[in-house]
């Protein structure tokens, strides 16, 4: 027989002190969890209004100030500008380049103390894939050409991320059809197919702690 407000194998112990005591602990998940998510909401609005000051800048500031501003440094920022890269390219491909420069010259102060080389590979073959991209857009098929080139050898010493490959086997497809060979571009767009596809993925959590030069 049961005893009402009895937990059988607990001597003593009664079904409300249980509750009562699995009730503290899940509060103080959820208001860990709370704290978490403020943090992080934050720290977001504080890399929007940096974004938003480095973009601002005439162009030959820019690069100026990631020099001088280790703050800068940090793989959200990079994605960020990715992200703004994509955006402003196919009205102005000279622009969207130049934001893509600046994306891989903050990925390429990333200390790798702070974040493993193949991470760092990954985000530096994004920068490179967007540049190359813009360069598809400006006409000028050679220069793309070297960038794409280069992102590859990137790639090879990355995460093996399969997003960042499709994003780079995309671009080489773009490209490879601009100069008319359209069966190397359909085979690379079949290979980026078996993958996650071209978009903006990330291999390690953007909401992650920065990473900082020094």
């Amino acid at each position: 027989m049961q005893v009402a407000g009895w937990v059988p194998g607990l001597s003593g112990v009664t079904a409300k002190a249980v509750t009562s005591k699995y009730d503290g602990a899940f509060q103080r998940v959820v208001k860990k969890v709370k704290q978490r998510a403020a943090s992080v909401s934050k720290s977001s609005a504080a890399l929007e209004k940096l974004l938003k000051q480095v973009l601002d800048l005439p162009k030959e500031e820019r690069h100026e100030f990631v020099l001088r501003n280790p703050s800068v440094v940090d793989r959200r920022i990079v994605w960020k500008l990715l992200e703004e890269s994509a955006s402003r390219v196919l009205e102005d491909p000279w622009e969207g380049e130049e934001v893509a420069r600046l994306a891989l010259e903050v990925a390429q102060r990333i200390d790798p103390s702070r974040l493993p080389a193949f991470m760092i590979f990954d985000l530096q073959c994004r920068a490179w894939v967007e540049i190359g991209r813009a360069k598809l857009l400006q006409g000028d098929l050679r220069g793309s050409s070297l960038v794409l080139q280069g992102a590859e050898l990137l790639v090879r010493g990355g995460t093996g991320d399969a997003s960042t490959l499709a994003f780079l086997l995309h671009a080489k497809a773009d490209l490879f059809e601009l100069r008319g060979e359209s069966d190397l571009a359909a085979r690379a767009r079949f290979e980026a197919g078996t993958r996650r596809g071209p978009g903006l993925t990330p291999t390690c959590d953007p909401s992650d702690e920065k990473e900082q030069v020094g």
